[in-house]
Formats: C-alpha cells, structure tokens, sequence
C-alpha cells in the first residue's frame, strides 16, 4: 500500500513539470513563396498544437480524475479493513478478559474447594483420631494389668479392631495429604534395618491372626545408617507388607532388601516384597494402583479395606522419583519391588542403644494441657504410671494462669483447645519462661516439615501423634526431660 502510494504522487510530479516542446526549421530569405508557405504551415501546425495541447491537457485531466477516485476508493478500503480490524480487536480483547476473569473466579473457587476439603478432613481427622486413641491406650493400659484368660482375647480384639480402624481414616487422609502442593521429601539420617524391625513389630500381630510367618532378609553390605525419607519408606513398605499378610491366609510374607550400586555419597536400594497368597490377574493387575480399587468386588467383599493401599505406594514413590513393579500369578503369589537412592553417612558410627530410662520420669511434675475428659484420664494414666505428678488445664487461660504459679519439669500441650489454639499458649509462656520443654499434642494431619519449623518458631521443642504411640511418647518425653536436665 505504501508502494503504491509513492507511485502515484512520482506519477502527479512528473506529469506536472511535463512540456511540450515544438522544434522549428529556420526560414530561408531567397525564396519569398517559401516563407509564405513555411508562415502558412507555421500557423497550421500553432493550431494544431494548441488542439493537440488541449486534447493533452483534458486527457491528463481524465487521468488525473480517475486516479484520484482509483485512490479515494483505495483509501477508503484501507480504512474500512483497519475499522474491521479494530473491530475485531476490541472484541477479542474482550472476550479474553471475560475468559480470564472467569478462569480466575474458577481458579478461586477451586482454592475454596481444596480450602475447604482440607478443612473438612482436618476437622474429621481430630474428631475420629481423640475417641481412637483412647480405645488404643485403654486397652493397652488394661492388657498391662494382669487381666483374666477370658479377658485378654477380648482385648486383643478391640485394640486390632480399633487399628484398623485408624489405618482406614490414615489411608483417607494420606491420599488427601500426597495431594497436597506442600507435600515434601525428607532428608533424615535413619537405619533401615531398625525401620524393618519396627515394622515387623507393628505387623505382627495381624500376621499372627492371619496365621502368616513374616520373614526378613537384609544385604549386609548395605550401610548402617542411610540419608532419606523414613517417615515415606515405611508407609510404603508396611502398606505393601501388610497387603501382602491380608491376601497369604497360612502363608509366608517374605521382605527383600539388596544393594544394587553403592559410591562414595549414594546408595540405590532394592526392595521386595513376596507372597505366595492368591494372586493377581493379569486383566486386573494395572487396575488394583487405582483409587478405592481392589480388584474384584469378591476380593473386596471378602478381605475387606479401601483399595488405596498400593494407590498410596504408587504415588509415594512417583514422589520420590520411583516407580513400583508387579510379578504376580493368580493362585500362585505376588512380587511387588522398587528401588530407592539414599545417600550415605561414612562418618556414622553406630551407637549401642539400651531400654527406655523410665527412672527420668519419677518425682517429675507435668502439666497437660488438653481438653478431652477421655485423653486426660488415659494420659496421666500413662504419666502417673512411673511415679510422676500430673495436674491438668483444660483450656489455654488455665494453662498459662498454671505455669504463672507453678514450676512443671514438662508442659504436654494440646494445639486444638477450645479458646486459644496451643501454638499461641506456648508463644505466650515463652514470654516468661523458657526452660520449661513443652511438647506439642495432636491429632491433626500435617505436614511434618513445616509442621515442625512452626512449631519451633512458637517455642516448642517437639509433637506427638495422637492416637498415642505409647513407646514414642515415653522416647520423646524421656530425651527432653534428659537434655533440660
């Protein structure tokens, strides 16, 4: 369009400075009848040039003319494309504001949504996780205390029922909590050999029920001590072990550990898990790592459960950059294996540990803080049970109205009190005292790196989990207690 536009004004500069140029002969003096002729045909060809320069002159004008409506209407198509495309423009740009105004009014409610699920399984979790805690440690108080032949079956139920109970409402909650953007791998120095004892501890019972013999084998050059996430490793190693005990009724449970390469900073581990239970199809075998899915409606019928153990494992180890294997064959057994990098600790040395100094706790003075008339009986139940003292606030003013007058060697502190959250109750105390260890109780679900740095920053030293793990909670007690001393 510019191009043509130059053209034509080049085209009105030259045709304006264009003249006609009329060369004439001169005449010759001798001959008169000549130059008569020559003035005759002098006059002709004036008039004949002044027609031709007036014919000249209206063509150009008609030239002149037609360009000048050619380029009116040029620039009047010019015109109209830039006011439609203007046009257009507006209305595009519009509608994109409308469509991102509506993405961000979805993405907010969305916010809400997961706002509020998470709020919800908060709320549920401490509700269903307080009355759980005390069927577990009222039956583990009352299997501790001598009970009759008639009794101890009774009780034995009602703790595994009670398990695996809570061990539905986890697996709820921790598909919710893997979810979660703020879901974070640890890096903690551990001994997977201890982990694999805890856990053969922890299933043993079940297996026994089942009537299944659980058995280990270890790589001995695997290290003493490895760096990662323990809390991870033993959530997918007990949903794939006790998996395996629910589906091998008389059978055996076989847990391999083996070194596949090691350097100077890193480790990778193999790890399986083997039954010799009924099996998986080959049709179902991809189906069973989906959520609330087991298989078969008989197999869920039959056996029980959510179907989001190995949904678990699965995105577990998706998490830390790992995926799980399957061998399986119906009615013949299963192999479910992964691998795992950890890195090293040369400068470990590995410590002798003894039983639980339960001396620490005697003449002791504590002070707990919770709401719930069942977990402060069971509590200083477990307290008073080594000869220390207990006194009791139900709320945050008690508490911090208690720590004013009293000295307490410990402070157990509930976070969710009815008037003033515990986190708060600590930060306040440790305005005027802070030697005194306080130890967060709960029975929310957290995320337990940012859980601790928040915990830290309001002056308290460490949490338990409610339900109430009775050998942690004399650990953590015990190594406070020791190191205020």
């Amino acid at each position: 369009m510019k191009r043509l536009m130059v053209l034509i004004i080049l085209f009105f500069s030259i045709s304006a400075n264009t003249r006609v140029l009329v060369i004439t002969k001169p005449l010759s003096t001798t001959n008169v009848f000549t130059q008569e002729q020559t003035i005759n045909n002098t006059a002709e060809n004036s008039k004949n040039n002044a027609v031709f320069e007036e014919n000249k002159t209206e063509h150009f004008n008609k030239l002149v003319n037609l360009l000048t409506v050619a380029l009116v209407a040029i620039l009047s198509l010019l015109c109209l494309s830039l006011y439609k495309n203007n046009t257009i423009e507006f209305k595009s740009n519009n509608l994109l504001k409308e469509k991102n105004k509506e993405l961000e009014e979805e993405k907010e409610k969305s916010e809400k949504a997961i706002k509020a699920k998470s709020d919800f399984l908060a709320t549920i979790s401490h509700e269903l996780r307080t009355p759980l805690n005390a069927i577990n440690i009222i039956s583990e108080i009352l299997m501790n205390e001598n009970p009759k032949e008639s009794q101890v079956e009774n009780l034995i139920s009602l703790k595994i029922s009670a398990n695996h109970l809570m061990n539905l409402i986890n697996d709820v909650l921790q598909i919710n909590k893997i979810e979660s953007p703020n879901f974070k791998t640890e890096e903690i120095e551990f001994s997977i050999q201890k982990k694999i004892d805890n856990i053969e501890k922890t299933l043993s019972e079940i297996a026994k029920q089942n009537n299944v013999t659980l058995v280990t084998h270890i790589d001995e050059s695997i290290p003493k001590i490895v760096i990662g996430d323990p809390i991870k490793l033993t959530q997918i190693l007990i949903n794939l072990i006790s998996n395996a005990i629910k589906f091998s009724s008389d059978g055996i449970v076989t847990t391999k550990i083996k070194l596949v390469t090691k350097t100077e900073q890193n480790v990778t581990i193999n790890f399986e898990v083997i039954d010799n239970g009924i099996g998986i199809p080959k049709d179902q075998q991809e189906l069973i790592f989906e959520d609330f899915t087991q298989g078969s409606v008989e197999i869920s019928k039959k056996f029980g459960g959510t179907g989001l153990g190995l949904t678990i494992v699965k995105k577990l180890l998706e998490h830390l950059g790992s995926t799980i294997n399957l061998n399986s064959e119906e009615n013949v057994g299963s192999n479910f294996n992964f691998a795992l990098d950890f890195k090293t600790n040369k400068n470990y040395i590995e410590e002798i540990t003894d039983d639980l100094d339960y001396y620490a706790l005697e003449d002791k003075n504590f002070l707990l803080v919770e709401d719930n008339s069942i977990t402060q009986i069971i509590t200083k139940k477990l307290i008073e049970k080594h000869n220390a003292y207990c006194s009791i606030a139900a709320n945050g003013k008690d508490a911090i109205k208690l720590t004013k007058q009293n000295n307490y060697d410990i402070i157990i502190m509930d976070i969710n009190l009815p008037d003033i959250n515990g986190d708060k109750v600590s930060e306040e105390i440790r305005r005027y005292n802070i030697k005194t260890p306080i130890i967060a109780f709960t029975a929310m679900t957290i995320d337990e790196v940012d859980f601790i740095k928040k915990l830290k920053s309001k002056g308290i030293n460490d949490y338990i989990n409610k339900p109430i793990d009775t050998k942690l909670f004399y650990t953590k007690i015990i190594d406070l207690l020791t190191f205020n001393d």
